[in-house]
């Protein structure tokens, strides 16, 4: 894209940024706009409505929203259909408030861009206000099927879109082509991420054990057993040790509580106490008994079944585990000690004074709490920093690994055998041969994967039997399994080239005092290790990668250069440059000019969703809740339902960063600098359908199977971007305050190995959503379909929502999505209880052609929309008028015989974004029919 460079603004901008700050609403419910963020668009809205030649609306409930679902290149095109009708019947110009998602937003963006000076576009920045209202007068006509263009070779934004129907292949073969070199390429580049971090970790794990064998290596003689094994056993042994000293003993101090808060004298509750101290005198017992100073070591039951190590061993497991038991309960006792709250007590004569805390329920089921979540929740330093993770993920992560390690070993090994007996030629053969196999078994994954990702039905339906999960979960395991052992025996290699192990690999399984033990060249290894080390920390300082290796690049340009190319006139009237796959000047559109203080454009929210999978009280994945709503616009940003907004000073934004203020009820926080991105970066984020994080459907067996054949959409933005810097005078950056708690700095997964752990994430499912610095941003229906949240929320009076989701049986599940949102986040009831339409004064509707009910709308085939009745929690009631795109009697011939021969038409696969003409002016014309229909 062409980025036009940032013009240096003098220092006047500090003080303009720094001006007083927006007051909240602080009356309002936790989910209203605040005073500022609400007036900001109520001036684009009213800067519009004067344009086009209407009266002022004064406030914003009073202005008609149009709401466009998702449901890619079908959504927009049957969306286009409709708005030039709605142009047609000078009904648009009524509808201020527009809110897109997904496809939606494609057409979206493309209506925006017709009020945005050709100026503004190539870069000049002193553009008068006279040419924004220009530019919206000419608008609606530019939309209009029968517009002539504006010279003798050009041609109309609606004959380009045509044209660029299908926008990802436009040059057929040679994109395909393309698209399978590009797609290798970030592949590959995502396995070299994954395989430099591998070859890190397992280098460094054998560059410790043969530096301690190396030390004595008398010691490791007298093992007379594989070196392998020894390698392999040290992170079960590190996995031996966390269950000894966390798990095991944080699971003796929970059931010491067991007595807590209960009916009970002292000593009643000191009984599981009791119970552990006496297995602890067995413990020595048997301690003494496996030193030979005690006479049962003469038993011989007891020789028979315990011999002395195992006495020694178990006995000590019980003591320790036991101590640090009652060393881990006081601690949680003293960390819950400092917000206990008031507990009644049950003793008789004391109901109305506050109990002990071993008496107090609330104080014992905090402290119970908090010895339950100490399993995984991460750990942390007094200063603050996040240190590693929790327990129990860690025993996991440290077993996945030794299990890596060992079956990387086992395949070498068989590699060098084979080497040994048949020569290095057989052994070559062989391994060609099981590349081979591996290849195919990678064929069989992308195949699965297409399965699992695709909506259409024939052969696959009975392979539906097995739920899709399963599949996915099975292919994601073996895809894992098999580069995660690639690059093991890789690691296994370079330590065999370097002579480190050289006994066992050299398939001597003893190593006696003959033999003798080598090592190995050490310092070679080490510098290998060093230089892995710097590559790792290279890759996970360079976080762009994310972005670049994934088909959001190309899905952004390909959208940019089509739909808002669409209405640039450098390519409209220069049929030279009219080549999708080309740049030319003035596609690109920045916010500042999307969102300049004197457009005349309505107000555009554009829907995207902050994946969110991880609970910020327990550190675990949450089941329900997995996506946050996110809408860009005018006055800056929605964050979730009541986390606040980001007011946004698009006018001095630059190419890097945008100046934002957080602002959550009273409370605003300034100098926070957001990662800026053009429109058609925004448009891309908001169609990102399909990706390793999905909102309310993440699963990590899609995750996993997506991120291991990188079939990524999705975006990870930056809200800690670097600052301004105005000559000497530079600004101070501060972290988004979401949650409203300090987060604990991270440095080691959010800076020097930023990349590896956002890789991780992504691989998992495991989104941290807004508290991270960096946000996970996909498809604005992984969180809502229909586009009408944003509306809603700025309780609009009358809404138009072009419902355009696949479906097929008219069950009308995006809706009731829509409604039940609505009714969770905001309070808001929407239902089937409407009489009457009352649209707004200059907007008429034909009623014949619109079902008060669903039912109503499944029964009569004539009906286009359904009417439904919105309350709102204060402010009165509201109307929802949903738009179906439906074959009816009025549908145009061609587009009836399109769907004869089409029978899914006008419900097509979302899955399917590679129109031909005939398919593009087959749902152009079917919403245009509807439209005309609908709009009197």
């Amino acid at each position: 894209m062409l980025y036009r460079p940032f013009v240096a603004r003098t220092t006047r901008c500090n003080a303009i940024f720094h001006a007083a700050r927006p007051q909240g609403c602080a009356n309002g419910p936790a989910w209203a706009l605040p005073i500022r963020y609400s007036d900001r668009e109520l001036e684009q809205a009213e800067r519009h409505r004067k344009a086009v030649g209407l009266d002022p609306a004064h406030v914003i409930t009073a202005i008609p929203g149009l709401a466009i679902s998702g449901g890619g290149i079908r959504s927009a095109i049957f969306a286009l259909g409709v708005m030039q009708a709605m142009a047609e019947r000078d009904v648009l110009k009524h509808f201020s408030y527009l809110s897109t998602v997904s496809g939606g937003s494609y057409i979206g963006a493309f209506y925006g861009s017709l009020f945005v000076p050709d100026g503004l576009r190539i870069g000049n920045q002193q553009i008068r206000p006279q040419r924004f209202q220009t530019a919206a007068e000419k608008a609606a006509k530019k939309l209009r099927t029968g517009e002539p263009a504006s010279g003798k070779d050009a041609i109309t934004p609606i004959a380009y879109l045509r044209d660029n129907c299908n926008y990802l292949t436009p040059n057929g073969l040679h994109d395909i082509l393309q698209a399978i070199v590009f797609s290798t390429r970030n592949w590959f580049a995502i396995q070299y991420v994954v395989g430099v971090s591998l070859l890190t970790i397992l280098l460094w794990l054998n560059l410790s054990i043969a530096s301690l064998m190396s030390l004595a290596p008398a010691a490791y003689r007298a093992i007379q057993c594989d070196t392998r094994w020894i390698v392999a056993s040290v992170p079960l042994a590190s996995v031996v040790c966390i269950v000894i000293l966390i798990m095991s003993p944080l699971s003796r101090a929970y059931w010491l509580t067991q007595n807590l808060a209960q009916k009970t004298s002292r000593l009643g509750k000191s009984l599981p106490f009791a119970s552990l101290l006496l297995v602890m005198a067995l413990a020595m017992i048997a301690i003494r008994s496996g030193l030979g100073d005690s006479p049962l070591t003469n038993s011989n039951v007891l020789s028979a079944f315990w011999k002395p190590p195992y006495l020694i061993a178990g006995g000590s497991l019980v003591l320790v585990t036991g101590m640090l038991g009652v060393v881990y309960l006081v601690g949680a006792w003293l960390y819950v000690s400092r917000k206990r709250g008031s507990g009644k007590s049950w003793f008789p004569g004391s109901m109305t004074s506050k109990s002990s805390p071993s008496d107090s329920r609330p104080f014992v089921d905090r402290l119970r709490n908090a010895l339950s979540n100490a399993y995984t929740t991460p750990i942390r330093l007094t200063c603050g920093v996040t240190f590693l993770t929790g327990a129990f993920q860690m025993a996991i992560w440290l077993a996945a690994l030794a299990a890596i390690d060992a079956l990387g070993s086992f395949l070498f090994s068989k590699i060098l055998a084979l080497e040994t007996q048949h020569g290095a030629q057989a052994a070559a053969l062989t391994s060609g041969g099981s590349l081979a196999v591996l290849a195919g078994l990678g064929g069989s994954i992308w195949a699965i994967t297409k399965f699992v990702m695709s909506e259409g039905k024939g052969i696959a339906e009975g392979l539906m039997k097995l739920p899709r999960l399963v599949l996915a979960t099975i292919g994601a395991g073996l895809a894992a399994l098999l580069t995660l052992t690639f690059w093991s025996v890789v690691a296994h290699a370079v330590t065999a080239k370097l002579g480190i192990f050289a006994c066992s690999m050299s398939g001597l399984l003893h190593c006696d005092a003959t033999t003798g033990y080598f090592i190995g060249d050490l310092p070679k290894l080490l510098v290998v290790c060093l230089i892995l080390l710097s590559l790792a920390l290279i890759d996970g300082l360079c976080v762009q990668f994310l972005n670049l290796s994934t088909y959001q690049r190309l899905y952004s340009m390909r959208l940019t250069r089509a739909f808002l190319g669409a209405t640039n006139n450098v390519r409209l009237d220069h049929a030279s440059h009219r080549d999708v796959t080309s740049l030319v000047r003035g596609d690109s559109i920045t916010l500042g000019e999307y969102y300049h203080r004197y457009m005349c454009a309505p107000v555009h929210l554009i829907n995207a969703t902050i994946n969110k999978t991880i609970d910020w009280d327990s550190s675990l994945v949450q089941r329900g809740a997995r996506g946050l709503s996110f809408c860009v616009g005018p006055a800056g940003m929605t964050v979730g339902a009541k986390l606040g907004v980001l007011q946004c000073k698009w006018e001095y934004a630059n190419d890097i960063s945008t100046p934002a203020t957080h602002i959550r009820g009273n409370a605003s926080t300034r100098d926070i600098w957001l990662e800026s991105l053009t429109l058609g970066d925004w448009v891309a984020i908001s169609g990102a359908a399909v990706s390793t994080g999905l909102g309310k459907i993440t699963h990590p067996g899609y995750s996993l199977l997506l991120g291991v054949t990188n079939i990524r959409l999705g975006y990870w933005w930056d809200t800690y971007s670097t600052p301004f810097s105005l000559g000497a005078e530079s600004y101070e950056r501060v972290r988004v305050p979401i949650p409203a708690q300090e987060v604990p700095r991270r440095l080691f997964t959010e800076k020097f190995f930023g990349t590896q752990f956002c890789l991780k994430s992504e691989l998992l499912g495991e989104f941290d959503g807004p508290r991270a610095r960096r946000w996970y941003l996909t498809d604005g229906g992984h969180f809502e379909n229909t586009g009408a949240y944003e509306l809603l929320r700025r309780q609009l009076k009358f809404i138009v929502v072009l419902d355009n989701g696949s479906d097929p049986t008219c069950q009308f599940t995006d809706v009731g999505a829509l409604i039940h949102q609505a009714r969770v986040d905001f309070g808001i009831e929407i239902s089937e209880t409407a009489t009457h339409i009352s649209s707004p004064n200059g907007i008429s509707i034909d009623a014949r052609f619109v079902a008060m009910s669903f039912d109503a709308f499944k029964r009569q085939s004539s009906c286009m929309a359904v009417l439904l009745a919105v309350k709102y929690p204060k402010s009165g009631t509201g109307q929802l008028l949903v738009i179906k795109p439906r074959i009816t009697p009025l549908t145009p011939y061609d587009a009836r015989c399109y769907a004869f021969i089409h029978t899914s038409f006008p419900n097509e696969s979302t899955a399917d974004q590679f129109f031909n003409e005939v398919q593009w002016e087959s749902y152009r014309a079917l919403g245009e029919a509807q439209a005309r229909a609908l709009f009197t």
